[in-house]
């Protein structure tokens, strides 16, 4: 985690990425975006560097395997860091 994360809505990850919310749900379904996290009873965010990171491998043009196995990556890192 770095030290200035935010947690993203999911609003403003469809902002950042200019996709629908229904392409989101799909990609989060199909490995090749990180689950959101539960901060309160009805809300979840995303830390803004696993976004960073996602976009980032979309650039460079990793293909679709590469970025589940990032997600994999970040996914884990998530369990080890609590």
């Amino acid at each position: 985690m770095t030290p200035n994360a935010r947690f993203l809505s999911d609003r403003q990850i469809c902002e950042l990425l200019d996709e629908g919310r229904s392409t989101l749900y799909r990609s989060r379904k199909d490995g090749v975006f990180v689950q959101s996290v539960k901060i309160g009873p009805r809300a979840t965010r995303t830390p803004d560097y696993e976004v960073a990171a996602i976009m980032q491998a979309r650039i460079a043009g990793k293909t679709d395997e590469e970025i589940r196995n990032l997600v994999v990556e970040l996914m884990a890192a998530r369990r080890s860091a609590a």
